[in-house]
């Protein structure tokens, strides 16, 4: 009987000390927090797509959010946000607009499903976009390549900004 009740000690120990699904150690930013933070840190915000209704996002909440890599990899190449498409409704800046997520991510982002992930730079452009179930090693991969890139999109976008606003003169 002793050993019953250790055990069931140690286990309620065991699950006590795991990170919660969905947080899963991924420092989320709130949006505008993100945006400022990218521009001082020259990263991209990544922009993670979900609602409770999505299975493969629950999927992702339970494997690859609490994925020790995926996990260190996200609170390093990019600064992390996230957005329950039916939950929150508070208005953000993409692009050119400032409109509720679940706007941003159909009519300027154009995301055709979730989840979904989508990187803008500090002024809320639109970069980059992909969908789909994403377990840790596919996550692992897109992360590495989004942090060994991101100098060149930030010079790139830098570049056709200023071509942009030097035409406008």
């Amino acid at each position: 009987m002793r050993r019953l009740a250790i055990a069931l000690a140690l286990l309620a120990a065991l699950c006590s000390a795991a990170p919660a699904a969905g947080t899963g150690g991924v420092r989320w930013r709130p949006y505008a927090d993100a945006l400022k933070e990218a521009g001082r840190a020259k990263k991209l915000v990544m922009v993670v797509l979900h609602a409770k209704w999505c299975a493969p996002c629950r999927v992702m909440a339970r494997t690859t959010w609490v994925d020790p890599a995926v996990v260190a990899l996200a609170n390093r190449a990019v600064v992390p946000v996230e957005f329950d498409l039916d939950a929150d409704a508070e208005p953000i800046r993409c692009g050119p607009e400032t409109l509720p997520p679940s706007a941003c991510a159909s009519l300027y982002w154009r995301t055709p499903g979730l989840p979904a992930f989508v990187l803008v730079d500090h002024e809320g452009e639109f970069v980059h976009q992909e969908m789909g179930l994403f377990g840790p090693e596919l996550m692992k991969s897109f992360l590495e390549e989004v942090e060994k890139e991101t100098p060149e999109i930030l010079r790139e976008l830098r570049a056709w900004k200023d071509s942009v606003a030097r035409a406008s003169k």
